[in-house]
């Protein structure tokens, strides 16, 4: 957290407690001067200095000088119409001092504004711009702030989802962690990364003897068990599609190369041995591939209807052929993963890769022609699977 001595003691200690929660927002002395921004608010504003985002000026110069650009243009002129007014009181010289301050196009647009009497709380909604994103919508609430002894110090204004808490809910209910991951690719970019597919065999088969509802259920139990194989490892949940999952770890959030192409086979061991209790050892078959991609395309996919990270490279549609390649609850590691272990996580996969042997995916018994086509030259392996059902 950036250093809060230049701000009144009251202010800071309001600051510091707003700042531990995590949340998006602006604090005013009592006059509307900018003294201190949440970190998470200088996030949406590009992670600039305190200084460049309007330390020090009337919450109206904010807003048309240092985070010009972040609202539509018929935002901010909401913005203005619905929150000077509410400002004027506590603004030395009042209405007029404000609309001096606005530059000449803006005083225009804003219109005539009525004077209000004094509030101490309001609330409104404004849509925002991000870079590389869709528009959003957010709401804020602003309030007064006052010290033990009932004297006002100043404002804040908290921005919020503008959802419903039932529609955050849902949102909440995943790892923040792996969020956190997720946001580091907001801008699409090269990574070192061991990648992770996994598929439930045969499944057109076991979905015909199920029951629709039992069948949706199953598979709705094994992504939420692959997917929490993943964040344990600290690794990054892509797409999933039907009963296919994709997962991505990489090296500079697990640790280092090795750390990654560990991290994604010991969630795949975990993931090939899922069982729902009710079908026996043989009736359902999980397999599982890891490759690496050394500069893999990853970044976010952000749309009105969905939030994910994906990948472009060749590496990714080999891995794709890799698993789709094994057989009969196996996980394959590809040789530039296995040869990118830490001898002590080569063991305790059950690998030794002094005296492996290595197949490439155009000599396993099955393979399909585009597995060949895309995949035939990588060489692989199996990885011992560790549960006491293994065939």
């Amino acid at each position: 957290m950036l250093s809060l001595a230049h701000v009144e003691p009251r202010l800071a200690a309001v600051a510091r407690e707003i700042e531990a929660t995590g949340s998006a927002a602006e604090v005013y002395d009592r006059e509307w001067k900018l003294v201190w921004l949440t970190s998470q608010f200088r996030f949406f504003a590009g992670d600039r200095p305190l200084e460049a985002l309007g330390v020090g000026e009337h919450a109206v110069q904010v807003r048309t000088v240092a985070l010009d650009g972040m609202v539509p243009v018929e935002t901010g002129l909401r913005w203005m119409r619905r929150n000077i007014p509410r400002m004027a009181p506590d603004t030395p010289g009042g209405m007029d001092a404000i609309r001096a301050l606005l530059p000449a196009e803006y005083d225009r647009e804003v219109g005539p504004l009525e004077p209000r009497p004094p509030e101490t709380l309001w609330w409104g909604e404004i849509t925002y711009h991000q870079a590389g994103l869709p528009p959003a919508q957010t709401r804020y609430l602003t309030f007064a702030l006052h010290d033990p002894d009932g004297e006002r110090i100043g404002w804040a204004i908290l921005y919020l989802p503008a959802a419903p808490a039932s529609i955050v809910s849902l949102i909440t209910r995943g790892n923040q962690g792996m969020f956190a991951r997720m946001a580091e690719l907001l801008d699409p970019a090269r990574h070192e990364t061991a990648i992770l597919f996994a598929d439930i065999q045969a499944s057109s088969a076991l979905a015909r003897r199920l029951s629709t509802q039992r069948w949706f259920q199953l598979i709705s139990e094994f992504s939420t068990f692959a997917d929490q194989c993943v964040i344990e490892s600290l690794g990054i949940v892509g797409r999933h599609a039907g009963d296919g999952v994709t997962a991505f770890f990489l090296a500079e959030q697990v640790g280092s190369r090795a750390a990654a192409c560990a991290a994604a086979l010991h969630a795949g061991r975990e993931i090939v041995c899922w069982r729902p209790e009710e079908l026996a050892a043989g009736e359902l078959h999980i397999n599982a591939g890891v490759h690496w991609g050394g500069a893999l395309y990853l970044g976010q996919v952000v749309t009105g209807g969905r939030l994910e990270v994906t990948a472009l490279g060749d590496e990714v549609n080999e891995c794709a052929r890799i698993q789709q390649s094994a057989r009969d609850g196996v996980l394959l590691a590809s040789k530039p993963v296995v040869e990118r272990l830490d001898l002590e996580d080569a063991h305790a996969l059950g690998l030794d890769p002094l005296t492996l042997m290595y197949r490439t995916v155009g000599e396993l018994p099955g393979v399909t022609p585009k597995a060949v086509r895309d995949a035939g030259g990588v060489p692989v392996v199996s990885v011992p699977r560790h549960d006491a059902t293994a065939d």
